[in-house]
């Protein structure tokens, strides 16, 4: 799954995994719980 810039500029801001999920789908995109801990995990140690 690909995000833009924009998206992943946002989700830095937030503090979990279920922040996460939200932002996602206001965009459109469903995430399992399994899969929003994944990217936010993948994204706090991308920081």
């Amino acid at each position: 799954m690909k995000f833009t810039a924009e998206q992943i500029a946002k989700a830095g801001k937030y503090t979990d995994a279920q922040e996460l999920q939200a932002l996602a789908k206001s965009e459109g995109i469903e995430l399992t719980d399994a899969e929003a801990e994944n990217y936010f995990l993948a994204l706090k140690e991308g920081a």
